[in-house]
Order: C-alpha cells, then sequence, then structure tokens
C-alpha cells in the first residue's frame, strides 16, 4: 500500500480517458512542430553514427529499439520522475515548482541540448497529468505517445 502511494500506481480514474486521448494528440502535434521549429535555433546533431543507429540496422533491430523506447523507457522513466523525484518534491515545495524542476531534471537527464525545449515540455506535461491524477499512468501513455511519434 505504501508503494502505490508513494510511487502513484493508482488505477487511472474513469473521467480522464478523453483528456488523456486528447493531450496525447497535442503533444504529438507539438513535437512535431518542434521538430520543424527547433533546427531554426539549435543546429541537428552531424553525429549519426551513434550505438542506436548502429544496431537499428541489425535482424529486428528497429522492433528492439521500438519496444524498449515505448514500452520500457517511459514506464521506467515515469516511475523514477513522476513517481518517486516529482512526489518527493510535492511533499516539500508547491506542485508547480516541484513539476517545473521534476521537468528540467527530466530533459537534462537525457543530456541532448537539441531536445532539451521538447523534452521539458514533455516533462512539464506529464508532471501535471501525474499530479492532477494522482497516478503516473496518465504520464506513461503520454511519454509512450510521444517517444511513438519520434
Amino acid at each position: 500500500r505504501w508503494r502505490a502511494a508513494t510511487l502513484r500506481l493508482r488505477p487511472l480514474p474513469a473521467g480522464a480517458w478523453p483528456w488523456l486521448a486528447l493531450a496525447a494528440l497535442a503533444l504529438v502535434a507539438a513535437a512535431a512542430c518542434a521538430l520543424v521549429v527547433t533546427p531554426r535555433f539549435i543546429p541537428l546533431p552531424l553525429d549519426r553514427d551513434d550505438p542506436v543507429t548502429r544496431y537499428l540496422a541489425r535482424p529486428y533491430g528497429v522492433a528492439a529499439v521500438f519496444v524498449a523506447a515505448v514500452a520500457v523507457a517511459p514506464l521506467l522513466e515515469e516511475l523514477l520522475f513522476r513517481g518517486w523525484l516529482q512526489r518527493s518534491l510535492e511533499r516539500r515545495l508547491a506542485p508547480a515548482v516541484a513539476i517545473a524542476l521534476t521537468a528540467t531534471l527530466f530533459a537534462a537527464a537525457h543530456a541532448d541540448a537539441f531536445g532539451f525545449p521538447l523534452r521539458t515540455a514533455l516533462g512539464v506535461a506529464t508532471g501535471y497529468a501525474a499530479w492532477r491524477t494522482r497516478t503516473i499512468w496518465p504520464s506513461v501513455a503520454l511519454h509512450a505517445a510521444y517517444n511513438g511519434a519520434l
């Protein structure tokens, strides 16, 4: 019972589904727009010979990366950032400050200047969803929709 309250593993409220679907659509649209606007201010990284790109060329590499990016990473990151960190900060700070601080740390943890503004916006959206519904499942769904769209 302690873990369910601390990590926000409660069921999603019934009335949250329509709002979650709208938020996912808005987040995916914002991601698409940001991918067009952001390169005008921050240059695109030129190095495309990273381990992920090489792994994608392997058999079933695309499927494995898709599962990791759309299922595993959102769950683990939301448990850490929204379930544990944001919840801990909310006990000490105002919710808006806790959401903003957690969103900034979430974006910084990815160590990517190009994606920092977009990941901060994702962090604010998922942080608000977790705070408003008192569960991390909307955050996991939004995060998975964002990663899947990218």
